[in-house]
């Protein structure tokens, strides 16, 4: 039973990842990023415009500049549909809402009437200002107030369709009702009652199969507003359109002047670009006869979207930098949003990209901020690790990139010194303790400050000696170079100690310094209970021998670290050190102390070689 928890335990995470993000998308609180990105979906596929079988006549604003202010008299009405009808036109249907005889022109009334019953495909719009959804009802039920054909002109309609739009919280028109209840009646929308009044023979997606399997129709737009086929009104009536443009197609007749039209926005509209009511019914004719509407993915699906992408997080974040974890993420939310935008232009599906990703995000965001919590510790740790040997300026670099440390151990090619106070030990025989640890703590911590000033490690003290380090842990091109000028500010350094009072009546000691280049292992070395930083190899070797041959106040080069300066001092030849039987021996050279050559240690020739 533990085994099987301890099993389970580490799912917890995944669990509460996948349930609360659910559970947010459950109450719609992804819903208005969602309609963003579908919107953006719409606006990067091609437009294929409205299907061939669709036409628009629109009552724009040259229309009224010929025909005078709206409304138009209804004997225009008739003549147009007189001229659609001789074209051909499959079917017809006004957006407009004439629900009262007009007393001014009742020859219109009837001339519009008579054209419509000889015509017999021609439809009206129905319509409600208000509208609610019963709980548990699919359809909107319309309001008491609602607009019909005034009774002449509806005993004569093909049939009625209603033409309420719904837009969402956002205010944009994204899906239409394909029908709406009345008193115990159910209307459906003029797109289809449209193609009822046509008698379409055997069209794709037909006008049952949306009605049937969903109550509404999310809109595949595909065509800005004012693109084509949409005629003019007034050259219709003049003629100036031929016949042929409205052969078996679907006619839809509305206001698209400013002023006089209702405008909603979509998600095609750009700013001050808003689509008439006539057209979004076009663009719902055009969705049903080429079956083309937004399909969107049941609930489960997404549900499962979010799971899968809550797991998938868990398992992708778990490990790496924070850098390749954020490079994760990007690829996965491009492959993601990729596979959206695929499924939606080829098969018009929607599948819903923002609650995975943001399942996707928190699971990243977890594992960054654990990524964050581990860098912050092993900071902390090179912080506790090289605070005491490094300068602050080079810790605060070594914080920054870490990586340079090698702590996990690598060679690299660095400069070692050792420098080691000669007759101190025999000084400290001849002093009380108390005074013998003054002491070594004064040149000590002058050694050391020079070290440190150069940028140098000061790896460990060695008694009343130390071993320094330059190219490790950051790596430095002139790391020889700093290495003897720190040497050369240990001397001075030690000599000027003589001067200050609390050391005077005591011997001076002098320093003897060995420095020697090349390859070396570096990295944290020790047992399981104590490690340090430091290196092994060669130069550490050598430098410790050289410091060794040195004589008080002088500083050994090896023949390595000579040849790496930029700017070489002068120096005299030593006999060479052998360091093992066999050996050939290494190259000793002394550099020349101050009052013998006249200049300072960091002298700019070689000589005596």
């Amino acid at each position: 039973m533990a085994h099987r928890l301890g099993r389970w335990s580490g799912c917890w995470p995944w669990l509460l990842i996948a349930g609360t993000v659910a559970l947010l998308w459950a109450v719609g609180a992804w819903q208005r990023l969602e309609f963003l990105s579908l919107d953006l979906r719409l606006r990067l596929r091609p437009l294929t415009g409205l299907h061939p079988a669709v036409a628009v006549v629109a009552v724009d604003d040259a229309t009224l500049a010929r025909l005078g202010s709206w409304p138009l008299p209804r004997r225009l009405h008739a003549q147009l549909i007189e001229r659609l009808r001789a074209a051909g036109a499959r079917a017809i249907a006004f957006d407009l809402i004439l629900s009262e005889p007009n007393p001014a022109d009742p020859a219109g009334d009837a001339a519009l009437v008579a054209a419509v019953r000889r015509a017999g495909n021609v439809v009206f719009p129905l319509y409600s200002p208000t509208k609610v959804r019963p709980a548990g009802k699919v359809l909107f039920q319309l309001g008491p107030e609602v607009y019909t054909p005034f009774p002449a002109l509806r005993a004569a309609a093909a049939g009625l369709g209603h033409i309420l739009v719904v837009p969402e919280a956002d205010g944009v028109i994204r899906r239409l009702p394909l029908a709406v209840a009345w008193e115990d009646r159910v209307i459906p929308a003029l797109s289809l009652a449209l193609l009822a009044a046509g008698r379409p023979p055997e069209v794709p997606g037909g006008p049952s199969a949306p009605a049937l399997s969903s109550p509404e129709l999310w809109l595949n737009f595909q065509a800005r507003p004012g693109r084509g086929p949409v005629y003019s009104y007034y050259r219709v009536l003049a003629g100036e359109i031929p016949p042929e443009a409205f052969r078996q197609r679907f006619v839809l007749v509305g206001v698209t002047a400013r002023g006089a039209a209702d405008f909603f926005l979509t998600p095609l509209s750009a700013a001050g670009d808003p689509m008439a009511g006539v057209e979004i019914h076009a663009q719902a004719l055009s969705n049903i006869l080429e079956g083309r509407g937004i399909r969107r993915l049941p609930p489960l699906v997404t549900l499962f979207c979010i799971g899968a992408a809550a797991g998938a997080g868990e398992l992708l974040f778990q490990r790496g930098s924070l850098l390749n974890r954020t490079q994760l993420l990007a690829v996965a939310l491009a492959a993601w949003t990729g596979l959206g935008y695929l499924l939606f232009l080829r098969w018009n599906l929607w599948l819903e990209l923002v609650p995975p990703a943001v399942a996707l995000a928190v699971a990243y965001l977890r594992g960054a901020s654990r990524a964050f919590s581990r860098l912050e510790r092993e900071k902390a740790y090179l912080k506790h690790l090289f605070e005491r040997y490094l300068s602050p300026e080079v810790v605060r670099e070594l914080l920054l990139r870490p990586e340079l440390a090698g702590l996990g151990g690598e060679k690299r090619l660095i400069t070692v010194l050792f420098a080691d106070l000669r007759g101190f030990t025999a000084l400290a025989e001849r002093v009380p303790p108390e005074e013998v640890v003054h002491l070594l703590n004064a040149y000590l911590s002058e050694m050391a400050e020079a070290v440190l000033a150069w940028g140098g490690t000061l790896d460990k003290f060695l008694g009343d000696g130390i071993l320094a380090l330059f190219g490790a842990p950051l790596p430095m091109p002139d790391h020889a170079e700093r290495a003897l000028k720190a040497a050369c500010e240990i001397q001075e350094r030690v000599q000027r100690l003589r001067t200050r009072r609390d050391l005077e009546g005591y011997p001076a000691p002098e320093v003897g310094i060995g420095i020697a280049t090349g390859e070396a292992v570096i990295g944290n070395i020790g047992s399981r209970r104590r490690m340090e930083y430091t290196a092994i190899g060669h130069p550490v070797n050598l430098a410790n021998r050289l410091e060794g041959l040195a004589r008080p106040g002088e500083i050994l080069l090896a023949r390595s670290t000579y040849e790496s300066l930029l700017h070489p001092p002068p120096v005299q030849l030593r006999p060479r050190l052998v360091l093992a039987e066999g050996d050939p021996g290494e190259e000793v050279l002394a550099v020349l102390p101050e009052e013998r050559r006249g200049q300072r240690c960091e002298g700019v020739q070689s000589q005596g070689q």
